[in-house]
């Protein structure tokens, strides 16, 4: 086998969703916590907060492997000092624990035979990683008894920054290991993202992949394949419901707000097609109006997505936008609402203190491709009032972190089937390393019941494994290094095309 398990954490609505996903076992007697927006590595997501012997997360590889390789990132935060082992990578035959990879309180990580609390260090890097720093670290390990390696690349780096060599890394009586633990031995937090771990055997992955990055692609639309039924129909999901104040947008100058109700800049909370739009004005004005909408670059207006239509003469109240039809919000990105106007317009303003920047532009220019850099903020401290509804199926099952009840689609027919388009991956020039599809889904009822997710590259359609689901939720998966359809790497553009959903089987 090659691949074993990857996690991007971004995910989880609580530390409890970890044992019901990707890992074999999860230790629920201690805690876990995750760490969002810009604690993040790309302040997108979430990443794992590693607390004190906690959480203990184990993998069972379903095969024996001499040769393994783990890819993660890691911050450190606080003062680093002493030799305390905290973060650890335990690789065990069954329950015995070959040898560790140990990060300590003082910056340093330490390569043990047997557990992580052994006395015996077989290596020491030294001066592995400062405080709040992200790093990427790969380790490639081989169990041996007297010709075991120990090998880090560090952020990427295609040669080795660490090696030691000849090394008894066995302690069982099998040149192998099985299980991977995760583990924390210290009151002091780590904090973990896009974590893969794979063997050295099988199919690609198989060597070195260099620094890595695990992206969470929500469903954004709906297809032809939609037969299940919905909890809910349409969503408010991005913008401004509560107006306090007013001020007067200039003519010939686009204003780029980000903020509003968006949970201090949050991405939507769902996905979906936009079905309305609207944005509200004080005072009737005699002039034209459009709007935009640009994808955020960390918090600063980037390429441009969509125009609205103009509206003529705007009225006082609240003024309905349309937008292409094509046009999805997504709940992995921030957004930033565009107005420009050829008059001057009274705006009402939004009850949370937002991001404001503004760019002279005549009307008859229109929207740039992408924002000017370099803009300066106002004209006033509020953002303009605005507001996006999404609709759809995809709407109950693309929220950005998971919510059990909250939203869902649901069938007890045999053969009933939901497939979504997928967000696109950006950019789409990238190494794709594998797919793995995920769905969350409970039985609601006594009886037999069996599911299944559905992925769909191009003409080919694929199932994951038939599942009867429990009463609790809990997370079904398929791994694809290869596209199903085409038996070779992924592209950019299959990743883009990707369809998935979930189907009743019985």
């Amino acid at each position: 086998m090659a691949w074993i398990v990857g996690d991007s954490f971004d995910y989880y609505g609580g530390h409890i969703d970890l044992g019901h996903s990707v890992w074999d076992t999860y230790d629920f007697a201690t805690q876990a916590a995750f760490v969002t927006g810009t604690s993040t590595r790309f302040n997108a997501g979430q990443a794992l907060k590693m607390q004190f012997r906690a959480p203990q997360l184990t993998k069972v590889f379903g095969s024996n492997e001499a040769t393994v390789y783990i890819a993660s990132a890691f911050l450190r935060p606080g003062v680093q000092s002493g030799s305390t082992v905290e973060l650890y990578f335990e690789l065990r035959d069954g329950v015995t624990a070959q040898c560790a990879i140990c990060f300590t309180s003082g910056g340093t990580i330490v390569f043990k035979s047997g557990a992580y609390n052994s006395a015996t260090i077989l290596a020491t890097y030294s001066a592995a990683f400062v405080q709040d720093t992200w790093n990427h670290f790969q380790f490639r390990v081989v169990i041996d008894p007297s010709a075991g390696t120990f090998t880090i690349r560090k952020n990427g780096s295609p040669t080795d920054t660490f090696a030691a060599t000849g090394l008894n890394t066995r302690v069982s009586a099998n040149s192998y290991t099985n299980v991977i633990a995760l583990g924390n031995n210290n009151t002091s937090n780590g904090n973990i993202d896009d974590l893969l771990v794979y063997s050295a055997a099988g199919a690609a992955p198989n060597t070195w992949v260099g620094d890595v990055r695990a992206v969470c692609l929500p469903p954004v639309a709906d297809t032809a394949v939609k037969v299940m039924t919905p909890v809910i129909a349409t969503a408010t999901c991005l913008g401004d419901t509560n107006t306090i104040g007013n001020g007067v947008v200039p003519a010939n100058t686009i204003c780029f707000s980000l903020g509003q109700t968006l949970a201090n800049s949050n991405p939507p909370p769902r996905s979906g097609i936009v079905t309305t739009s609207q944005v509200t004005v004080n005072t009737a004005m005699t002039g034209h109006m459009k709007c935009a909408l640009y994808l955020d670059v960390n918090q600063y207006p980037g390429p441009l997505l969509w125009t609205s239509n103009e509206i003529t003469n705007p009225p006082s109240g609240v003024n309905v936008l349309t937008w292409p039809a094509t046009m999805y919000l997504s709940s992995r990105n921030r957004y930033w609402v565009a107005l420009l106007t050829d008059a001057n317009v009274t705006m009402s303003t939004g009850g949370d203190t937002g991001v404001f920047y503004s760019t002279p532009t005549s009307y008859a220019t229109g929207f740039p491709a992408t924002a000017p850099a370099g803009m300066t903020t106002g004209p006033f401290t509020r953002p303009f009032t605005s507001r996006f509804t999404v609709s759809g199926n995809c709407t109950n099952v693309s929220e950005s972190l998971a919510n059990s009840d909250t939203d869902y689609v649901y069938s007890s027919n045999s053969g009933d089937e939901d497939l979504y388009d997928l967000d696109d991956l950006v950019p789409a020039a990238v190494n794709v390393l594998g797919v793995v599809s995920k769905v969350f889904f409970r039985k609601s009822d006594a009886g037999t019941r069996t599911g299944q997710l559905r992925l769909k590259s191009g003409a080919t359609e694929v199932g994951g494994t038939d599942t009867n689901p429990s009463a609790t939720y809990t997370y079904t998966y398929r791994v694809d290094t290869t596209d199903p359809n085409t038996g070779a790497a992924w592209s950019g553009a299959a990743i883009n095309a990707l369809q998935l959903g979930v189907k009743v089987t019985s």
